[in-house]
């Protein structure tokens, strides 16, 4: 299986965004959970922004091995 899997600990509920067709399988290598609902992950060649709340993925640009620094 490939993609992210995500599993809501408060009531148990799981979301799964993947793409696999017969020609494409896009795996997710590299994931990093950040506060308030936010992922940022490598998807396909693409570094992207999961936000869980609002339920969309924004893309944040091309590339591999994506490397998250917070601010404090």
């Amino acid at each position: 299986m490939s993609g992210i899997r995500i599993v809501d600990e408060r009531d148990r509920t799981t979301r799964q965004i993947r793409v696999d067709t017969l020609v494409i399988q896009w795996r997710v290598p590299n994931v990093t959970v950040l506060p308030g609902g936010f992922a940022v992950f490598e998807f396909g060649g693409q570094i992207c922004l999961l936000d869980y709340h609002e339920r969309s993925i924004t893309l944040l640009g091309l590339g591999y091995g994506p490397v998250v620094v917070l601010d404090e």
